[in-house]
């Protein structure tokens, strides 16, 4: 399973060694960006996202926890190799995911949709072709450092059943409240990404922390 530090919880007044510590240990990058509107938090605007972008080379996942997603395609210098992930809940009607999964094809932008814990997987039933990862929260969205919610997992066999079935190529992510504790479990399950914050970046050592998932 790859693992994703999350930023939100890294040290922020150091995150160039941060990146430069993490690079050759970890498959990417995950970064929560939050509006103050979708969600009750505000974290980082384009400008900082691009710099992080340019500062590795590994991928970069911009996880949008904003309103209207859409105004964010043309702000991101995205790569290839990195993913626009917005979530479900965004907009009020299922067309409107569809205008904007049509908008990042058009302009080759990789996708992933996040849903809520509430949101069942049927919700998003028809995306599924388009993207290119499913990322599950295991927490309500706002917030770094709370708990993992058990119930999350009953998501995942659905979407390796889809996957499997309609030969679909995403990958399946958990974010939220993952640690040591849950690490092998959703594994097992069939998630083979997982965004990880503060069981990294709580810890004195986070390279040395993210090695201990590893070895699980």
């Amino acid at each position: 399973m790859e693992i994703y530090p999350s930023l939100i919880s890294s040290d922020l007044l150091n995150i160039q060694q941060t990146l430069t510590e993490l690079d050759p240990h970890c498959q990417g990058y995950h970064l929560d960006v939050m509006d103050d509107h979708f969600v009750p938090n505000l974290t980082w605007g384009p400008d900082f996202i691009n710099t992080i972008i340019a500062a590795t080379q590994k991928p970069v996942h911009v996880h949008l926890m904003v309103q209207d997603p859409e105004r964010w395609i043309k702000r991101l210098n995205l790569r290839s190799s990195d993913l626009f992930i917005f979530h479900y809940e965004a907009f009020a009607q299922p067309h409107d995911s569809r205008k904007l999964l049509d908008q990042l094809i058009t302009n080759n932008i990789s996708a992933g949709m996040a849903i809520n814990p509430t949101t069942p997987i049927t919700a998003i039933t028809d995306f599924l072709p388009s993207l290119q990862q499913v990322l599950v929260m295991s927490v309500n969205p706002g917030f770094s450092g709370q708990s993992f919610i058990p119930s999350t997992t009953e998501k995942i066999h659905p979407l390796v059943s889809l996957r499997k079935a309609h030969n679909l190529p995403f990958h399946i992510c958990m974010d939220g409240g993952i640690n040591e504790q849950n690490f092998k479990t959703v594994a097992t399950l069939g998630v083979d990404q997982v965004a990880v914050a503060s069981a990294l970046f709580a810890q004195h050592n986070p390279l040395a922390a993210l090695q201990h998932l590893y070895r699980l």
